[in-house]
């Protein structure tokens, strides 16, 4: 129970700092529906502009480059170093059936999803 209200906690900090900040300290946001390739595209970019792409950690007060799943709302439209990245979502959907059915090295900690998914279906 603690690691998942402190997954919920860097989950809010990291959403918080992402609408507030970025603006502020010039950030990059990359934009995408989950299983689309914006890890990878995620960090291509990042390596090209030499910033830091802290996934699964607290996010600095740096200039950094962040990954999320949301539409831009309120006054961080206004960032205009946004990347929206497009899939096919024929590619989305065979993504998320082979992540969620079969056992591969990002999901080998989840064996108990794994299980769930396969009986379900």
């Amino acid at each position: 129970m603690f690691n998942t209200l402190k997954n919920k906690g860097i989950n809010f900090t990291r959403l918080l700092f992402v609408n507030s900040l970025t603006i502020l300290n010039k950030s990059v946001l990359l934009i995408e529906y989950p299983k689309s390739g914006g890890t990878w595209l995620g960090q291509l970019v990042s390596e090209y502009l030499q910033i830091p792409f802290p996934r699964h950690k607290m996010p600095s007060l740096n200039k950094s480059l962040y990954l999320g799943h949301y539409l831009p709302r309120g006054w961080i439209k206004k960032n205009k170093k946004i990347i929206f990245l497009v899939r096919d979502g024929r590619d989305v959907l065979i993504s998320l059936y082979f992540h969620q059915l079969f056992f591969n090295e990002k999901n080998i900690n989840q064996k108990k999803d794994v299980l769930y998914y396969r009986k379900k279906f």
